[in-house]
């Protein structure tokens, strides 16, 4: 496209005058008879000369251009401007002048929200009255509507007028200008001063965090979360209210110093009774003039409290049913004691909100991959709460793979139990083959005691061995058990020499030790015949060992009554393990007795036939409120808790008459949005009996209540609403297979109970739709999804 213009176009008329100068004198002096082509030349040179003169004078322009440019003027019209909206007018005013000819503009106005004022090629118009929400300042999102306007095959420019005081950050203002420029579209700014300065005091609410459905009586807050301006100076502070209101009545009244900056205020929310309850949170100045600007100073949202709560009791017998039953009741509790009842899918599983599992199998549950796996899902990603009691099987897991059953049930698990490390177990056997060891046949009988130990343990382990005597040798280095063989065979290949030395012992053991390894522990065999000079040293080292978390045993092969106590003294220290243990072998018929005890033993599992007094570890937790003194336990499943657990009760383990160590008995941790506990005793044997009366009675009374979830879901999808300026983005997420959307409808409800029916469509595992929310106040979102006869509604 072509163009000619001229910044003065009545100064084309001196092109007569001039003209007349040149051709007036040329038809007087020529006549035909001298009218020759010099002539005639010479008189258009002259006119061509007087009409560039002309067009020079007249401020001739000419342009040539290729694509026409279209462009969108956004003009910031949020509160932060409202001193400045002249100078916003006159900047539009300004760019829209400046763009070149080919060039069309619109312009859209902003704040909260967004409106087109005009189209492109329109008349500028007044900013003043865009009618816009000026209640806060989302660039992004009118942004990302102008990008969406322009046609194709023109030149996209977007050029935004703004303080760039953006209050909106659920979007980001790089991300969405990074997104319109991969499109071929050019991003400008015109930034104007902020009329809101340091020096002004402003308080606003920009938003609130609180679970969207609770269950009666469980304590629930609503976090406000205040952005304050305070005034000059990092510590300043401007003193205010936030008020909760129920229904439209006041509840709730805080006095806040606030901070610059973002400040989080808890308020309790009510769940006496069930219902759906509408708040309204506002925030206030306690001195007039505090508070520039009462825009956002109150935002709304609703809460539902349920009376009901679902639970899923899955247990090993009808004993565990029956002592399930004392805990949760009858009513909206769903008791099975056959692994083939065991619904296995997340539609059937998440109208539960607590699961729990008593001395229960899940490997016995058909299909019990995707069991633990759904369970997984219902846990991390949809909150829900799981509570183990007894047993669970964890040790049984052979190792093989990360995804079975037990092995995914483990990692959900607060504490550890069984063979559920996350690394194989290194065990070190420390050899003595001193000549001592050749007396009385004391070498023939720690070897086997050795092998028979390699049987005693796990398969996945790793095993290294250590010989001592005057000297220290490594016979094997680390060595995985699943070749026992080869380990045997150096074992027996061992021969007595002279000298005794355990501290260079244990001290070389520790150096050659790989650090990769989780679990590690030391097994000495030896008749504890060491010299009196380095029993100070060995039994140094061995605390040192425990204290890095080394376990240290021993086995006594006919040690003398001086030996026995030496070698006790090494295993026993101030750092020793509770897995730490120390035997002795008197006649070689004793050696499968005691090297069986000992597998039993470090593989952790049953500990009983005593009296274990039970503690409060943690007072605060709402599992142990109004819980006194427990009576003691007389058993429990060895576990240890992992490092982000919570111990709430222990129960008090003698290793031997000296030693003790606490347990965890109940513990909980965590886990993605949901929680996780295990009760580590048994409440379906004599183990618990003490707990069927006064403390233990109330810890049981209060587990179903502490392990309810944070928010009610008890549909197969979770729904979240992202708002962006005046869209909200829909969308539904979760396990289920199909990818139908007419399975899904969206119906959305506006302020003025206007409501609208969204179909959405699947895109990246999840279901989208789009909703106008160019209003102020509650939106109702209600997501309906059939599975079959089953329809499952989820309100938002």
């Amino acid at each position: 496209m072509s163009n000619i213009s001229f910044d003065n176009p009545w100064l084309l008329l001196l092109f007569l005058p001039f003209a007349a100068t040149v051709a007036v004198p040329f038809f007087l002096a020529v006549r035909s008879e001298n009218a020759d082509v010099h002539n005639i030349a010479s008189c258009v040179l002259h006119l061509i000369l007087c009409a560039a003169v002309t067009c020079a004078v007249a401020g001739m322009k000419y342009e040539s251009v290729v694509t026409e440019t279209n462009v969108y003027v956004l003009a910031d019209v949020s509160y932060s401007t409202e001193n400045n909206l002249d100078e916003v007018q006159s900047c539009v005013n300004t760019v829209i002048s400046k763009l070149p000819k080919n060039s069309k503009a619109g312009v859209i106005a902003f704040g909260r929200n967004y409106k087109l004022l005009s189209n492109l090629g329109a008349p500028v118009p007044n900013v003043r009255a865009a009618g816009v929400d000026r209640s806060a300042t989302d660039i992004a999102a009118a942004l990302r509507y102008a990008g969406n306007l322009f046609k194709d095959g023109v030149i996209k420019r977007i050029i935004v007028v703004t303080d760039g005081a953006e209050t909106v950050t659920t979007n980001s203002v790089i991300k969405v200008v990074g997104t319109l420029q991969e499109s071929g579209v050019y991003v400008d700014a015109v930034y104007i001063d902020d009329s809101i300065k340091p020096e002004t005091k402003e308080l606003q609410i920009d938003g609130v965090e609180t679970a969207q459905a609770t269950y009666v009586g469980k304590k629930e807050n609503v976090e406000v979360l205040v952005r304050a301006n305070c005034g000059d100076g990092a510590e300043a502070r401007l003193n205010g209210y936030v008020n909760l209101l129920r229904d439209g009545a006041l509840v709730e009244r805080k006095a806040v110093s606030f901070y610059n900056g973002l400040n989080v205020v808890a308020l309790p929310t009510y769940t006496a009774e069930a219902g759906k309850f509408n708040y309204e949170a506002r925030v206030a100045a306690e001195n007039d003039g505090d508070d520039r600007s009462s825009l956002n100073n109150s935002f709304a949202f609703s809460q539902v409290v349920s009376a009901e709560r679902k639970v899923l009791f899955l247990g090993g017998s009808e004993t565990d049913k029956s002592k399930g039953a004392a805990i949760y009741g009858v009513k909206d509790t769903v008791y099975i004691t056959d692994p083939a009842d065991v619904p296995t899918t997340v539609e059937k599983l998440c109208v539960y909100d607590e699961i729990a599992l008593s001395n229960f199998d899940v490997r016995k549950v058909n299909g019990a991959e995707a069991f633990v796996a759904n369970l997984e899902t219902l846990v991390n990603d949809y909150g829900k709460t799981l509570t183990t009691y007894g047993d669970t099987f964890i040790r049984e897991d052979d190792g093989t793979s990360a995804k079975s059953p037990l092995a995914r049930l483990a990692g959900l698990l607060p504490v550890k139990s069984g063979n559920d490390e996350t690394d194989t177990r290194l065990v070190c056997i420390v050899l003595d083959i001193s000549v001592s060891e050749s007396f009385g046949g004391r070498l023939p009988v720690a070897k086997r005691a050795a092998t028979e130990l390699l049987k005693a343990l796990s398969p996945s382990d790793t095993v290294m061995v250590i010989g001592f005597s005057g000297s220290v040798t490594e016979l094997l280095p680390p060595t995985p058990l699943t070749v026992p063989s080869v380990i045997i065979d150096k074992i027996n290949a061992c021969t007595a020499e002279n000298g005794t030395n355990l501290s260079a012992a244990l001290k070389h053991t520790r150096e050659l030790m790989p650090k990769r390894f989780h679990d590690k522990q030391v097994i000495i065999i030896s008749d504890g015949h060491n010299p009196a000079s380095d029993n100070p040293a060995a039994i140094e080292f061995a605390r040192s060992l425990s204290a890095e978390n080394i376990i240290v045993s021993a086995i006594g092969v006919y040690p003398s009554p001086d030996d026995d106590r030496f070698l006790n003294s090494v295993v026993t220290n101030k750092n020793a393990s509770p897995r730490a243990f120390y035997k002795a072998i008197n006649h070689e018929s004793e050696i499968d007795v005691t090297i069986g005890a000992i597998g039993e033993d470090t593989k952790k599992i049953r500990i009983e036939g005593d009296s274990y007094s039970v503690k409060i570890a943690s007072l605060a937790e709402d599992v142990v409120a109004g819980v006194g003194a427990i009576t003691p336990i007389r058993g429990f499943w060895y576990t240890s808790e992992k490092s982000t657990a919570t111990v709430v009760l222990t129960a008090t383990y003698f290793r031997d008459r000296v030693t003790s160590f606490d347990v965890p008995l109940f513990a909980y941790w965590k886990s993605g949005k949901g929680k996780v506990a295990s009760f580590t005793s048994d409440i379906a044997s004599e183990w618990t009996f003490g707990f069927n009366v006064g403390g233990g009675k109330k810890f049981y009374e209060n587990v179903p209540v502490a392990m309810l979830p944070d928010e009610r879901i008890v549909t197969p999808f979770v729904v979240t609403a992202e708002v962006n300026g005046g869209e909200a983005t829909l969308s539904a997420m979760g396990s289920v297979s199909t990818k139908n959307a007419a399975d899904f409808t969206f119906i959305v409800k506006d302020p003025k109970g206007m409501t609208a029916v969204k179909t959405p469509t699947f895109d990246s595992g999840a279901y989208v739709a789009k909703a106008s929310v160019d209003l102020p106040g509650n939106y109702e979102v209600r997501l309906e999804y059939k599975s079959g006869e089953t329809v499952y509604v989820s309100e938002t």
